[in-house]
């Protein structure tokens, strides 16, 4: 199905295989894993869903490139503290800090991670979508997560 083009406020393309998309705590950034390639990309916000091109950014979309990874990405989640946790297909987790200068890799053994949220009062609760086995699974999480309706 084809979205509504008239109803979307802000468009970034071309991206190859946009999968996850979150906001960062403070709500100014928006960032999106680009399966294909391995990238999670950032637009700052000019306001609600108004992306702001990054001075040096990609030329065509906008956006800046805030980690270049070795894996095929999925769905994200954001951290409380700004991280971006993003479901490596077959690789587990991949944490990035919001200006790409660490990753931190939180395998799942022998299955294919597809989605991450957060939940919990305490916003550790890491629940994490199992396509491999078919499961939905649930961890504590080292740092809280944002939860989403919170």
């Amino acid at each position: 199905m084809d979205p509504d083009r008239s109803s979307v406020v802000a468009a970034a393309a071309p991206l190859l295989g946009p999968n996850g998309v979150g906001l960062s705590p403070d709500g100014t950034r928006v960032y999106v894993a680009e399966t294909l390639t391995g990238r999670v990309w950032a637009w700052d916000l000019d306001g609600p869903g108004r992306l702001r091109r990054a001075p040096g950014g990609h030329p065509f979309h906008g956006g800046t490139c805030v980690a270049a990874t070795p894996y095929t990405l999925d769905s994200l989640a954001i951290e409380a503290d700004g991280r971006v946790a993003v479901a490596a297909i077959g690789d587990g987790v991949v944490v990035i800090t919001p200006d790409g200068s660490e990753l931190d890799v939180h395998p799942v053994p022998d299955d294919i991670v597809t989605n991450i949220a957060f939940g919990g009062p305490d916003g550790r609760r890491a629940v994490l979508t199992l396509a491999g086995s078919g499961a939905v699974a649930a961890t504590t999480w080292p740092r809280p997560g944002l939860v989403v309706g919170r």
